[in-house]
């Protein structure tokens, strides 16, 4: 008997260093940390999502500044701007934020363009700008103050920033609609004083405005459908959270569905500007320069 049971240990030890597995008992993979979200619907997600002081977002765009003008972005990351919250309490807040823009050389350009078969590799580099925002008011503004237009220096009179303010969210999700001033017109107007060279479209942008106004509020806010779930990254985790939809005569803003923290998620212009099919590319650079998206939070 006990020869016996010799003998099937020698033949589950052979059998093992082969398979790997049988009579031996195996040690289990450690298995990776479960994300803090990871078992929170997207509104339980949501109602976490309150800033404090050291709590940042990245600001993404489409279109870049090159010397005095803009030009579309070719890397979907060549745009950041990083936002670092210094005050938050609902009322108002003040903030930092630090743009860093890759910018194609012009040594690079030049090399490209001599030699297009070849096609080398673009090569970038790094213009900073640095500035901050205080005083905001979210107790009873309708207007933005869009990034395109943020100074190195200035207080948030009477703005929100990429914030709804506290009545302009209950009515979205109460009555269903606001008055929302997204001011795309002040924000190119104070590019085209760094790029004269968009200044043509931007105009045609402004007679566009001026041919409707008597017959639409072009700044009347109506929330669309119901809520949605939109993805974002939060403390480097990959969830999705609540928000609601709102467009008015200029554009869509996706707002994050929390009256304590309403950060505008997105904003896309898009009026429907008529007959502009021969300044269609200008028209899609001022988009660029305008429109941003929030892709990232750290709480």
């Amino acid at each position: 008997m006990q020869t016996a049971r010799y003998s099937r240990l020698a033949i589950c030890l052979f059998a093992a260093s082969f398979m790997g597995a049988g009579c031996l008992q195996q040690t289990p993979a450690p298995s990776q940390p479960a994300g803090a979200f990871s078992n929170m619907s997207p509104a339980e997600i949501t109602k976490r999502l309150v800033f404090k002081e050291g709590s940042s977002f990245v600001l993404t765009r489409t279109a870049v500044r090159r010397g005095d003008t803009y030009e579309l972005a070719e890397q979907p990351d060549q745009s950041l701007r990083t936002v670092t919250i210094k005050h938050f309490n609902g009322e108002t807040a003040s903030f930092d934020w630090k743009l860093e823009e890759r910018i194609e050389t012009d040594e690079s350009r030049q090399a490209r363009a001599a030699d297009a078969e070849a096609a080398p590799e673009p090569v970038y580099e790094t213009q900073t700008t640095e500035g901050s925002l205080s005083d905001l008011d979210f107790t009873e503004s309708h207007a933005l103050y869009l990034p395109l237009r943020w100074p190195e220096e200035r207080t948030g009179d009477r703005e929100s920033a990429v914030w709804v303010s506290k009545p302009v969210f209950e009515e979205l999700t109460r009555t269903r609609n606001s008055t929302v001033y997204l001011n795309v017109i002040p924000a190119l107007l104070d590019a085209a004083r760094a790029a004269p060279g968009l200044s043509s479209a931007i105009e045609r942008f402004r007679q566009q405005e001026g041919a409707v106004i008597g017959r639409i509020d072009t700044d009347f806010m109506k929330a669309e459908g119901d809520r949605i779930e939109w993805p974002v990254t939060v403390n480097g985790e990959q969830v999705k959270v609540e928000a609601l939809r709102a467009r008015n005569w200029f554009g869509e803003i996706v707002i994050l569905n929390n009256g304590a923290n309403p950060l505008v998620l997105k904003l896309t212009v898009n009026p429907p500007i008529e007959g502009a099919e021969d300044a269609s590319a200008d028209m899609s650079l001022l988009k660029a320069m305008v429109n941003f998206e929030i892709p990232s939070i750290q709480l």
